[in-house]
């Protein structure tokens, strides 16, 4: 993957993007997406710790899941590759 889109298409609820690694020792990110915003990943690696470890090397992602604040939402995902 080069460039992912996703987009929030509700105009009152947001939703969160949570991002794991690929790993024994699972890390996750959450993003939090506002109504009609935009978030952009242009990398397929990234590092996330669960437990204010040192930082020990990049690593792929795994899964990408999205979910509601608090009604059903429109979403909107854009991929590109090279």
């Amino acid at each position: 993957m080069k460039y992912l889109r996703v987009t929030n298409l509700d105009a009152a609820n947001f939703v969160r993007l949570r991002i794991s690694r690929a790993s024994a020792t699972k890390g996750t990110v959450d993003f939090k997406l506002e109504a009609g915003k935009s978030f952009v990943l242009c990398h397929s690696d990234f590092f996330a710790q669960a437990n204010d470890t040192a930082f020990s090397a990049f690593t792929d992602i795994e899964t990408i899941k999205a979910q509601a604040d608090t009604l059903p939402v429109d979403i909107e995902v854009f991929t590109a590759n090279a």
